[in-house]
């Protein structure tokens, strides 16, 4: 089904309706105009008609000359006045002869005024055909009137019926676009949105009109051709380091017989080419859903203290605080990656703070879930970019080409909080520093265990 093809039906449909409604008022009111016209002339005849009757009578009955001479006057002009509102051939024909008669009554009673006017022979024909263009006038009044009750009544029955196939098609229109066209866009926005938030494995459902599903298609076309860029990617990096993890170990050695003063410079190179490869390492088994996690009973506290007593004389520059509460953190982990991601944290805090200060490790127990904390004072990270840090290979715009690095190091350690089924947040303002803070799900006693299948977790 297509997504235009069914709009310009739909519109098309709804166009018909609409102009049929419109059509059908005009001509409905057109009719209940001549109805109304019609009705309106019926009634002025009747009007007319019977003022003549009344005056033909009154006429019959004075003996006053003058006031015979008035109704005389003005029997002629009622009929005068009839002659030009009269309709139709019967009508025509019967105010014709009325007027004949009227006026051989009139002719009558002038030329023998002795006699009573009643008495004339001209008179009872002259009336009964006043009464007859009164009764024909009628007649077509009560027509008038019966049509229009027939067209109110067929113009209520248009105007119901098209009122409601216009509700039902404009109501059926809203119901498909929800269905079959809405739907689908929302969809697609929302895999749009996840896919650019860092979640690689985000699809579009193809469903709906055809255009929404070649859109979905070729989408889901561009995913799967980035997804196998960025394993072919991954594959080159685990193999380069794998092939640099031999020559290290060689320079590790070589450094124990080199001058003492030269040795700590040498080994910290070492052990950060050492660092990098391992982020490559993690990185590429990450993706390949083949991160393995050892877990067990774990006081949190003791995690904290190890990373801190690891740092705390790292940087002379730089005041390393710890705040860990007085009662034990239960948690249930793999104490080593946890100790990985908080080391990449602090590591970031303090190389990421190039003039120093103090940074703080906090450690707080909040309901059923642990919440680790590193707060530093340094450069901070622009808004619009907090979300790409947690994407591989990317950093921040303001350091990127001052602090040396990679840009593995949060990938990994957010895949590790997420395997753990926690998560990895960060508040930062650039100039004043940030703060990551590690949620992770807690262990309040026996049976409340967070379970990790088979000690093994694959990364979404």
């Amino acid at each position: 089904m297509s997504l235009r093809r069914n709009l310009t039906v739909a519109l098309y449909v709804l166009g018909i309706l609409a102009l049929v409604a419109s059509v059908s008022l005009i001509v409905y009111t057109t009719y209940m105009s001549d109805s109304v016209t019609t009705l309106a002339d019926a009634l002025r005849s009747v009007y007319l008609a019977q003022r003549a009757e009344i005056d033909l009578l009154a006429h019959a009955r004075t003996t006053n000359p003058v006031l015979a001479s008035t109704y005389e006057q003005d029997l002629r002009e009622k009929l005068d006045q009839a002659k030009e509102v009269a309709e139709g051939t019967r009508e025509v024909e019967t105010l014709s002869r009325a007027t004949k008669q009227v006026k051989a009554y009139l002719d009558a009673t002038d030329r023998t005024p002795q006699i009573r006017k009643s008495d004339y022979p001209e008179f009872e024909p002259a009336l009964d055909a006043l009464r007859e263009v009164v009764d024909i006038n009628l007649s077509h009044a009560d027509l008038g009137e019966l049509q229009a009750q027939r067209l109110d009544w067929w113009g209520d029955r248009i105007g119901m019926t098209v009122a409601a196939l216009l509700i039902i098609g404009v109501g059926g229109v809203s119901i498909w676009l929800a269905l079959y066209a809405f739907r689908p866009v929302f969809a697609i926005r929302d895999a749009m949105r996840e896919f650019s938030l860092g979640n690689r494995n985000a699809r579009v459902p193809e469903f709906g009109t055809a255009e929404l599903r070649i859109i979905s298609a070729q989408f889901n076309a561009m995913a799967d051709s980035l997804a196998r860029q960025r394993e072919n990617q991954l594959a080159f990096l685990a193999g380069v380091a794998h092939d640099l993890r031999n020559p290290l170990s060689v320079l590790k050695l070589a450094t124990m017989s080199t001058s003492p003063e030269r040795v700590p410079i040498m080994k910290r190179q070492v052990d950060y080419l050492d660092r990098m490869i391992g982020d490559l390492l993690d990185a590429s088994r990450i993706e390949a859903g083949q991160l393995e996690l050892r877990p067990q009973d774990e006081d949190a506290r003791s995690l904290v203290f190890e990373v801190y007593e690891l740092f705390r004389d790292l940087s002379p520059a730089h005041q390393l605080s710890i705040n860990i509460p007085d009662s034990p953190v239960l948690l249930y982990c793999d104490a080593l990656r946890i100790e990985q991601v908080l080391n990449n944290l602090v590591s970031n805090a303090i190389k990421y703070s190039p003039k120093g200060g103090p940074v703080e490790i906090v450690l707080r127990n909040s309901e059923n879930e642990a919440i680790i904390s590193v707060t530093d004072h340094g450069v901070g990270i622009p808004h619009d970019q907090r979300h790409h840090i947690f994407e591989p290979f990317r950093r921040a715009g303001l350091t990127k080409d001052q602090i040396p690095g990679i840009g593995l190091g949060l990938s990994v350690a957010r895949r590790i909080v997420e395997a753990h089924h926690g998560q990895l947040h960060v508040w930062s303002e650039v100039g004043k520093g940030s703060t990551f803070s590690v949620h992770l799900p807690g262990r309040a006693g026996k049976g409340n265990r967070i379970n990790i299948a088979d000690e093994s977790v694959k990364s979404a």
